[in-house]
């Protein structure tokens, strides 16, 4: 028995969710039906063998009940196979949360992908437009940036760790200031900080300054403007007491 010192058992992480590699082998196809109503999914059986297949995927191959598929065919069908598997995943991935081209890349890898299968995955997903790093880079900016959450050089840190293109991110940025009139880092410093003044009004005010400062200084605005910010902070609290 683990002794947890009376904290309590940690709760469980997550499974992520990992490809299924499968083999289809020369033989009969001896089943074929509709996994959801759009029809855009089937099953596929040959032989014990049951494999996700596209509507695309039956017209290519000539897929139906009774056809004899080759070796050749069978291992042509084994990769298109994988490869579907790999863009169903990103597709799901993206529902849960938005995703640079090079984010979901990684999270394809990580979930047993092979380079080309993601490259080919992501490739499709922007060719169809479910996957777009201007939009990408636009909202993030949106969500950071015109609330003052992160200045503009954080934001555009955090998007070139994501692997969005500088020239997307200067855009993306450019179009957000442009569109609220103008922003002032100033003033969106300022705002931030007393917002989370009243998460720390119960410290003395050296304590006070010293993470009111790490706190501005972690979302990427400037020295001085943070200085500035955290002494009329600090200094307005005061004087209301």
């Amino acid at each position: 028995m683990t002794d947890t010192g009376g904290r309590g058992h940690a709760p469980r992480p997550r499974k992520r969710q990992v490809l299924e590699r499968l083999t289809f082998a020369a033989g009969a196809v001896t089943g074929l039906r509709a996994l959801d109503t759009s029809g855009a999914r089937f099953l596929l059986s040959v032989g014990e063998v049951d494999g996700r297949v596209s509507a695309e995927m039956i017209g290519d191959f000539k897929l139906s009940v009774g056809r004899l598929l080759s070796e050749l065919e069978a291992a042509d069908l084994t990769v298109a196979t994988h490869r579907l598997q790999v863009f169903d995943q990103g597709v799901s991935l993206l529902s849960i949360k938005a995703r640079s081209v090079r984010e979901l890349t990684l999270a394809l890898r990580r979930r047993g992908a092979t380079e080309p299968e993601a490259k080919d995955a992501t490739a499709r997903m922007v060719e169809l437009r479910l996957l777009d790093d201007a939009a990408y880079a636009k909202a993030v900016a949106q969500s950071k940036v015109a609330s003052g959450r992160m200045s503009k050089r954080r934001v555009q840190q955090e998007l070139a760790r994501r692997g969005v293109a500088p020239e997307l991110v200067r855009s993306a940025i450019g179009e957000v200031v442009e569109e609220a009139g103008g922003l002032d880092e100033h003033d969106a410093a300022l705002a931030l900080a007393q917002k989370r003044m009243r998460s720390l009004g119960g410290l003395d005010a050296p304590t006070a300054k010293r993470r009111l400062y790490a706190f501005l200084a972690r979302r990427g605005y400037d020295g001085g403007v943070v200085k500035k910010v955290v002494s009329e902070v600090v200094r307005g609290v005061a004087a209301d007491d």
